[in-house]
C-alpha cells in the first residue's frame, strides 16, 4: 500500500511540473518564461526556464532584406541588449532588433555587355551588395538570388534586346525605393547579306498585278511590293518587279545585300496569268434550205474581247461531250445535216491566245425535212463521146426516201448507139470506188441508163467524181467518160 502511495505522488509532481504556469510550481521550483518577438521575422519558439537556468540564445531569425541585430529586452528603442549569460529571475520578452537597407551598390557588372540587335539578356557576374544600418554592415546578392529577395532587374535575364531600346542604356537594379545601374549595354546593328523575295499567287487575264498576293519572304525586315501594281499582263508565266523597302534601319545593316542601292531591293518574281473567261454571244441569225443550215448572221460578243466567234450543230439540246457534238467546233456558216432529225445550233466565242471560250448559246430544235423531189440531171452524148470535155460540176441530191422516178442521171441509150455506140453495157461508179451490181445496166435491158438520187445514199457527203464506162460490142477496150466532178449532198 506504501509503495501505491508513492507512486502517485511521483506522477502528481510530474504533472505540476509540466504546467509551467502552476503558482505553485513556480513558487516552489522558480520556473520562468522566456518568449521572443521577432518583429516580423520568422517565427522563435518561447522556452521555460528553471530557477538558475540561462535563457538558450536561439537562432537567428530571417526578415527579407533586412540583417538581424540581436535581442533587446526594449522594443523599438533597442538600448537593452540581453545577455545570455545572465539568469531571468522572471517571464519576460525579448524583442528582434533589424537593420533596414540603406544602400544598394552593383558590386561587380555582368561578364557580357556587348550584344547583338535580337540576343537575349545573360547577366552572370552581376553582383550587387545590399548596405545596412550605418553602412558598417552588407551582404553582396548575386543575380541568381534577386528574385528571393524581391530584387528587380530591368530588362531582365534571359530577356530580347532591341538595339533601338537598349543600346546605350545600362541594365536597372531596383530593391523597394533603392536603385543603381550597371554599366552601358552595346547592342550592335544586325547585319542582314540576303532577302529571301516572296512569291505570288495566280491571277486572270484582265487583271492587274496588284490582284497578285504577295506571300512569304522576309517579312520581318521589311516590305514587299510591286513595282507597277496597276499593270495588266498577258497569259503565260512572267516575272515583273518587286520592290524590298526596309522596315527597321535602326537595329538592321541592309548595306551588304545583293542589288542594294542604299534605299531598297529590286528583284523579278514570277507571276502566273491564265485566261479568262470567255465572252457571252448573242444569238446568230440562220436559215434552213433542203438539207443545209446557214447562218446568215453571225453572233455577236457581248463583252469586249475581241474574240470570234464559232459554230456547231448537234442532236442534243444541251452541252454534250465532244464525242456526241455531231461536228466540231468551226468558223464556217453553213452546216450539212441529215433529213428526218432535229438538230441545234450551237455559238461561242473562239478560245483566244486570253480568253477561254465563252459560254454556249443553243438554238431552239431546227427540224430537217424530207423534201418532195429531186431535180433530173441529163449528161449529153456529146459529153460522153468528147473525152477532153470540162463539164461544169453538178449537185446531186440523195433521198432514201425518194420516188424512184426521180432520177439523179439519165442517158439516152438509142442516142448512144445511133451515134456509132454498139453498147453492151454502162457501168457507174462514184470515184474509184468499186461498182456494185447495181451499177450495171445492160443494153438489152433499158433503152435509158438511169441512175436514180435514192442509189447516192451509201455515198459519203461532200466533192466526188462521177465515172461512166462503157463496154462496145468487139471492142477490146472501153471507152471511159471523163470523170465528172459533182457534190452529194443531202
Amino acid at each position: 500500500m506504501t509503495q501505491v502511495r508513492i507512486l502517485w505522488l511521483i506522477i502528481f509532481f510530474s504533472l505540476l511540473l509540466i504546467s509551467c504556469k502552476n503558482p505553485l510550481m513556480t513558487s516552489v521550483f522558480g520556473i520562468n518564461t522566456t518568449t521572443f518577438n521577432s518583429n516580423g521575422g520568422s517565427a522563435i519558439p518561447s522556452q521555460q526556464l528553471l530557477r538558475g537556468e540561462t535563457v538558450t540564445r536561439p537562432r537567428d531569425p530571417v526578415r527579407i532584406n533586412y540583417l538581424f541585430d540581436g535581442w533587446f529586452e526594449d522594443n523599438n528603442t533597442f538600448e537593452k541588449a540581453w545577455d545570455f549569460k545572465v539568469t531571468p529571475d522572471r517571464d519576460m520578452t525579448l524583442f528582434a532588433k533589424w537593420l533596414a537597407i540603406t544602400g544598394l551598390e552593383v558590386y561587380s557588372n555582368p561578364e557580357k555587355l556587348t550584344y547583338n540587335h535580337g540576343e537575349t539578356l545573360d547577366l552572370s557576374g552581376l553582383v550587387v551588395t545590399l548596405i545596412y544600418g550605418d553602412g558598417s554592415e552588407i551582404v553582396n546578392v548575386p543575380f541568381t538570388e534577386f528574385a528571393s529577395r524581391s530584387i528587380v532587374a530591368i530588362p531582365a535575364h534571359g530577356d530580347l534586346l532591341v538595339r533601338s531600346s537598349h543600346n546605350g542604356v545600362p541594365v536597372t537594379i531596383q530593391l523597394d525605393s533603392f536603385t543603381v545601374v550597371t554599366s552601358n549595354l552595346i547592342v550592335n546593328r544586325v547585319t542582314v547579306t540576303e532577302i529571301v523575295f516572296p512569291a505570288a499567287s495566280d491571277i486572270t487575264f484582265g487583271q492587274t498585278l496588284s490582284n497578285s498576293i504577295l506571300t512569304g519572304g522576309s517579312t520581318e525586315l521589311g516590305s514587299f511590293e510591286w513595282e507597277n501594281p496597276n499593270y495588266s499582263p498577258s497569259v503565260g508565266i512572267s516575272s515583273f518587279s518587286v520592290i524590298f523597302t526596309p522596315g527597321d534601319v535602326i537595329n538592321y545593316d541592309y548595306s551588304n545585300i545583293q542589288d542594294w542601292n542604299g534605299s531598297i531591293v529590286s528583284r523579278d518574281v514570277s507571276v502566273s496569268i491564265s485566261k479568262a473567261a470567255g465572252s457571252a454571244v448573242t444569238a446568230p441569225d440562220f436559215t434552213k434550205t433542203n438539207y443545209i443550215i446557214t447562218i446568215t448572221n453571225r453572233a455577236r460578243l457581248v463583252s469586249s474581247t475581241a474574240q470570234l466567234t464559232e459554230y456547231t450543230v448537234s442532236l442534243f439540246n444541251n452541252e454534250a461531250p465532244a464525242g456526241l457534238i455531231w461536228k466540231d467546233w468551226v468558223s464556217d456558216v453553213s452546216f450539212d445535216v441529215t433529213p428526218g432529225n432535229t438538230y441545234y445550233l450551237y455559238a461561242r466565242s473562239k478560245e483566244s491566245q486570253n480568253y477561254n471560250a465563252g459560254p454556249v448559246w443553243i438554238s431552239t430544235g431546227i427540224i430537217i425535212t424530207i423534201p418532195d423531189g429531186t431535180s433530173t440531171i441529163s449528161i449529153t452524148i456529146e459529153q460522153i463521146k468528147d473525152i477532153n470535155y470540162e463539164p461544169d460540176p453538178i449537185s446531186i441530191s440523195r433521198s432514201a426516201a425518194a420516188p424512184d422516178n426521180l432520177y439523179a442521171v439519165e442517158i439516152d441509150l438509142n442516142d448512144l448507139e445511133s451515134d456509132g455506140f454498139d453498147i453492151t453495157s454502162i457501168v457507174w461508179r462514184v470515184g474509184n470506188n468499186t461498182p456494185k451490181d447495181k451499177n450495171t445496166v445492160s443494153a438489152d435491158e433499158l433503152d435509158t441508163f438511169v441512175i436514180n438520187a435514192a442509189d447516192f445514199i451509201s455515198y459519203s457527203l461532200g466533192g466526188h467524181s462521177l465515172r461512166l464506162t462503157i463496154y462496145k460490142v468487139g471492142a477490146p477496150t472501153v471507152q471511159d467518160m471523163k470523170n465528172k466532178p459533182f457534190t452529194i449532198s443531202n
